[in-house]
């Protein structure tokens, strides 16, 4: 949850700084920032899930899930970056 909200408010904070009116090529956010904050909101979030399932019966089980929060969690950070760019005028 704290992954999903960290991106909105990316988003939004993009569309904000960005005196062209959010299209592509203007001077928004530097890519240091764009990259960097999913990548901490990540680690973070995998770090909490990983505490979060300490009570799982076995360490095998808590890979999988953790695991598997972490590919959804990419799949939804590829999807919702590439609606974004779309969104901005943006091409494939």
């Amino acid at each position: 949850m704290q992954f999903v909200i960290g991106l909105l408010v990316l988003f939004e904070v993009s569309h904000s700084v960005d005196p062209r009116g959010n299209k592509l090529g203007g001077s928004g956010l530097s890519d240091e920032v764009w990259f960097g904050v999913p990548a901490i909101l990540g680690l973070v979030s995998t770090g909490l899930l990983w505490k979060a399932t300490t009570g799982v019966r076995s360490t095998a089980w808590q890979v999988v899930i953790v695991v598997g929060h972490l590919l959804f969690g990419f799949v939804f950070y590829m999807v919702a970056t590439v609606n974004y760019l779309l969104h901005c005028g943006g091409t494939l």
